[in-house]
């Protein structure tokens, strides 16, 4: 093999890799953007005020609830009171959520649900996650749901 078609495949190799990043971080926009769907707030505005996580305030609507973060009030709606509420308190796997997704055509697989969940579990507080790949109700969650 001559010098140039060496570097030719040392190029493809890289064209590999970033497509691969590529692909990542298209999944982690599809995650953001489902995060956002139900909601007016910014996710970003909200991560500055993730200070406590107050009780949870019922809203007009009895498919959506509002989340007191610091001083800002976030709606949980739609798709994501819907796995919380498949969650509960007695938890579950990974797995579990990624067959409710495909089930109920949320169109999440395991990495948008992954950050899903940690979105919940740092910023609302909603979720804990005593092992790796599984995920329950916290206190305020349960409250969340009510």
């Amino acid at each position: 093999m001559s010098y140039l078609q060496e570097q030719i495949a040392v190029e493809k190799q890289r064209i590999t890799v970033y497509e691969a990043k590529i692909e990542k971080c298209k999944k982690r926009i599809e995650s953001l953007e489902f995060l956002m769907q139900d909601s007016d707030d910014e996710l970003d505005i909200l991560a500055a005020n993730t200070a406590t996580v107050k009780p949870m305030i019922p809203s007009q609507s009895s498919n959506e609830v509002n989340v007191m973060t610091g001083n800002r009030r976030r709606a949980i709606g739609g798709n994501q009171l819907a796995l919380l509420r498949f969650i509960g308190t007695e938890g579950k796997t990974l797995k579990d959520m990624v067959a409710f997704s495909n089930e109920n055509n949320f169109g999440m697989d395991d990495q948008n649900l992954r950050n899903f969940a940690m979105i919940y579990r740092r910023r609302y507080k909603l979720l804990e996650n005593p092992h790796p790949g599984f995920y329950r109700l916290t206190i305020a969650g349960q409250d969340a749901i009510k």
